[in-house]
């Protein structure tokens, strides 16, 4: 049981990194569409909440457990997953109106927030050497955005992307309490599903006309699709799994590897120049965040073998002895 619980420590750490790494690709296949933000995130929230509430249902099946989400289910997620939905449109629609350098630097502010937000409410507490190492990438990213291109650059945008990452601190600091009630499946087919939810009606609000927002064309639908698997499913769906076992501060660090690689995918697929600094600035905030990620996953393994270790000892102290 030590063992495990060990390397699902470290697993989350992984986890967490290979979802921003997944997640980074999202700001440029929703500004490649060429359709509002909000059009795009409604219709990734449509097909995700589809396919959580298929995993659900074949597990259910597959277990003998219950096929549908229940009741402590929609209460536990409902609310995270609302804010979530806020929190895209907000991002998809700066991401589409700002360059992606600017977005992206934008939401690695998160842990300068989210870091002493979660040490003081969720009592929290990150290394130094990590908040150091977060200060680093932090340097990186400033290093991309000062050769980003002035060109195309909006307050509204940028705007946008800031009230994005309010959105999405509140998302991390709500939806911790509610995984802990309820199960990643679950939980992601009821936060998808009010997420929806919430965006119809921006979307259709931002949209040229109500059917622009359902006459998509093929390729977006494709684009979309593959936004939804590899951004919804997979990358989002390890945070939601991970948030048991990592703490939302590190998680806030460990995001900083998003900005770094969405630059470097807007570069190659949007044709947005990526400068010799700002791949030197890639590099600086990858460098920092496999270290961050190291030294997490042996704090995260350490909080694990220290909780087995603290359960053992109070299981053995209630047995009374037979004398």
């Amino acid at each position: 049981m030590l063992n495990y619980f060990a390397r699902s420590g470290r697993a989350g750490v992984v986890a967490v990194v290979v979802a921003f790494a997944g997640l980074s690709i999202g700001s440029t296949i929703a500004k490649s569409t060429g359709e509002p933000g909000p059009v795009v995130a409604f219709w990734r929230f449509c097909l995700c909440a589809v396919i959580w509430h298929a995993v659900v249902a074949v597990r259910g099946r597959r277990n003998g457990s219950q096929r549908t989400v229940g009741a402590t289910a929609w209460r536990a997620a409902t609310i995270p997953g609302l804010a979530f939905g806020v929190n895209l449109s907000l991002f998809f629609s700066g991401a589409t109106r700002t360059p992606i350098a600017h977005a992206e630097f934008i939401s690695a502010l998160t842990p300068v927030v989210m870091v002493p937000l979660a040490a003081r409410l969720a009592r929290q507490r990150v290394e130094r050497a990590v908040v150091l190492l977060g200060a680093v990438a932090l340097s990186g990213i400033a290093l991309i955005l000062s050769a980003a291109p002035a060109g195309g650059t909006s307050l509204t945008g940028d705007a946008l992307v800031i009230g994005a990452v309010a959105t999405w601190i509140l998302y991390l600091m709500i939806a911790k309490s509610a995984r802990a009630r309820v199960d990643t499946p679950r939980f992601m087919a009821v936060m998808s599903t009010a997420a929806a939810a919430v965006t119809l009606p921006i979307a259709l609000v931002t949209a040229d006309s109500p059917g622009a927002a359902t006459s998509l064309a093929p390729r977006t639908w494709v684009l979309v699709t593959t936004m939804a698997v590899v951004s919804g499913v997979v990358a989002h769906g390890l945070i939601a799994w991970a948030q048991q076992r990592v703490a939302v501060g590190t998680i806030s660090l460990l995001q900083l590897t998003q900005p770094a690689l969405g630059v470097l995918w807007a570069a190659i697929f949007l044709g947005e120049p990526a400068r010799p600094v700002q791949l030197i600035g890639m590099l600086l905030v990858l460098v920092a965040v496999g270290v961050i990620a190291r030294r997490s996953s042996r704090v995260e393994q350490g909080r694990r073998a220290e909780h087995v270790t603290s359960t053992k000892s109070t299981r053995n102290a209630s047995v009374t002895p037979v004398t």
